[in-house]
């Protein structure tokens, strides 16, 4: 086994933008910017990779009534690695509450993977290492709770 000289330069920008639009609607937004690059060099290898990445997360809430709040949850993402290409993924859920004080119940809709995003690949470098997961995701799904109180 031999030891390859490498080099590595990275910059990782998060943020976060929270915001209460009047009394029905909050809005939170969370981007994040990463770019990696990893350079070998030895007389034989002389290779780079690099990995630009940018995710974006939306989440949306609206307090139509004090027994009514609708969610909504989307995260972007876009992967660009060299020798691999680019990825662009797009996820969307969905969650609506309803509480009947009346009947004593609450009621709650989840729609998950709205989009159906069936598989999703994920890229990372570091100084000594080179990672790339692959995931399945369970399609789009609906559930419907009913809640009771005694």
């Amino acid at each position: 086994m031999q030891l390859l000289p490498s080099y590595s330069n990275g910059i990782d920008i998060y943020g976060t933008f929270n915001k209460k639009v009047a009394q029905v609607l909050t809005i939170n937004y969370q981007p994040a910017f990463s770019w990696n690059r990893v350079q070998f060099k030895d007389d034989d290898v002389n290779s780079a990779y690099q990995t630009f990445r940018l995710d974006s997360r939306l989440n949306l809430d609206f307090n139509l009534s004090k027994s009514m709040l609708v969610e909504i949850a989307a995260r972007q993402s876009f992967t660009q690695q060299s020798d691999f290409g680019s990825r662009k993924y797009l996820f969307c859920d969905l969650n609506v509450k309803k509480n009947l004080k009346k009947n004593r119940l609450d009621l709650s809709l989840d729609i998950t993977n709205i989009f159906n995003v069936k598989d999703y690949t994920f890229y990372y470098s570091q100084t000594n290492q080179l990672l790339v997961n692959h995931y399945e995701i369970r399609g789009r799904m609906a559930i419907l709770r009913v809640e009771s109180y005694f």
